[in-house]
């Protein structure tokens, strides 16, 4: 009787494993076929860099209608890898040509992942928050040429796989906003081009 009193303690402090785990992992980029396009823009690299709160496999979310700006993080959820290496290997995969080839020339795309969550507004009800900001660094000397924040927010549903799902079509559609910056800057200042083509 005393064993099963103790074993009953263990079992529900989670002390002891009962099988094995049910972790749900997700990758921002398995839903939708990336293309990479052409900006004009010559890039020989994108790096995408987080603050410490981001940088962790939790998948993150706040009662933003119960404890304001409190972060929690889901128990049985994760991403696949560093929310900032999921992006980044998206980024490539849409701006350069061949991510693993690092080239001889080409501008420096340096992005930095602000926000990154799921904003619950009333419970059941959220929203996918993702913000980044952007620079466009010059081959020589690392010369700032450009730069542009953006935000987006997605409904998200009341769950982990929902809001995966969300921050996922909201990763796909942030590249392609950013492919079409960076096509804007080739139209109205083509000298960019020079810069970015200079080794």
């Amino acid at each position: 009787m005393r064993f099963f009193l103790i074993a009953l303690i263990l079992l529900s402090c989670g002390c002891v494993s009962t099988g094995p785990s049910r972790v749900a992992r997700y990758d921002m980029s398995q839903s939708a076929t990336i293309e990479g396009q052409s900006s004009g823009l010559l890039l020989r690299s994108v790096e995408v860099r987080s603050p410490s709160w981001l940088a962790t496999p939790l998948m993150q979310y706040r009662l933003d209608y119960a404890t304001g700006s409190r972060r929690e993080a889901y128990g049985e959820a994760r991403w696949v890898a560093m929310p900032a290496e999921l992006l980044e290997r998206l980024l490539q995969r849409r701006l350069l040509a061949d991510a693993a080839v690092i080239k001889a020339v080409g501008c420096t795309l340096r992005v930095e992942l602000n926000e990154l969550v799921q904003a619950f507004d009333a419970p059941g009800t959220s929203r996918a928050l993702l913000e980044i900001r952007t620079s466009l660094h010059a081959p020589r000397g690392d010369m700032l040429l450009s730069r542009r924040t953006f935000s987006l927010s997605r409904p998200a549903g009341a769950d982990a796989s929902a809001g995966a799902a969300a921050i996922s079509a909201a990763s796909s559609q942030l590249s392609m906003d950013v492919a079409a910056w960076l096509s804007g800057l080739y139209r109205e200042t083509p000298e960019l081009a020079l810069r970015c083509n200079a080794s």
